[in-house]
């Protein structure tokens, strides 16, 4: 699945944000935070409670069903207006670029 992220950020490219391509890019990180989601649940609850805390669970269960639920707005937002789908996915991905709760040293 991630290895259509490229295959979509060129296709999105090529025809300068129209809605099919950003609507596909953006199901496509659906597809991988579904996976990811998937995977997060079987690692918790694979780890005990003094490895990692419930604040950090709960945090990192909420962080991702609201990206979740992010993409999907963008991708029905983006047959109405592409850009700001396109901006919605972005805006998502910087969610993750920190991905330690914030306020818990490790």
């Amino acid at each position: 699945m991630i290895s259509l992220v490229p295959v979509t950020t060129v296709w999105i490219a090529s025809t300068k944000l129209a809605a099919a391509p950003v609507f596909v890019y953006a199901a496509v990180f659906v597809m991988v935070n579904v996976a990811y989601l998937a995977f997060e649940w079987e690692t918790l609850s694979q780890a005990s409670e003094s490895d990692v805390t419930p604040k950090t669970r709960r945090f990192t269960r909420v962080r991702s069903f609201l990206t979740l639920g992010i993409f999907l707005l963008a991708m029905s937002l983006s047959f109405w207006s592409p850009s700001c789908a396109f901006g919605l996915v972005c805006c998502v991905l910087l969610i993750y670029l920190r991905p330690r709760v914030p306020g818990v040293d490790s």
